[in-house]
């Protein structure tokens, strides 16, 4: 039922030409398959999310689904791949002077020294 609201909000924002709604509702998409276990569709449409973010300069949507992946791979003992996405998430929020900054960093320094660590870091 969620897919198909989506589906038809995807419809009527691509009808108008919004593209934030668009990148929206694929960044909604993409987690919803995450959650159900879809991993590939849901990273195709977060992937397609991203790409509308990025050419509208959206940077908060950018920066949610930076962080929101990374924080699905390190929770899964992937620190180095995490990293990379972190980074950009946590200069943005600190950059804006966002309150979340302080823990974002912290985290992020967590999944850097588990990165450092190996594969025993998840041991």
């Amino acid at each position: 039922a969620a897919l198909e609201s989506y589906n038809r909000a995807l419809t009527l924002f691509e009808q108008v030409g919004d593209k934030l709604g668009e990148a929206n509702v694929y960044s909604s998409m993409g987690w919803l398959e995450l959650d159900n276990g879809n991993g590939k569709e849901g990273i195709g449409l977060l992937e397609q999310a991203m790409d509308l973010y990025e050419r509208i300069g959206d940077r908060v949507g950018q920066t949610n689904i930076n962080w929101g992946l990374g924080r699905r791979l390190a929770n899964n003992g992937h620190y180095s791949d995490a990293v990379p996405l972190l980074e950009p998430a946590v200069a943005f929020v600190e950059e804006i002077d966002h309150p979340v900054a302080p823990q974002w960093r912290a985290l992020l320094e967590q999944v850097k020294q588990a990165a450092e660590q190996g594969p025993s870091a998840t041991e």
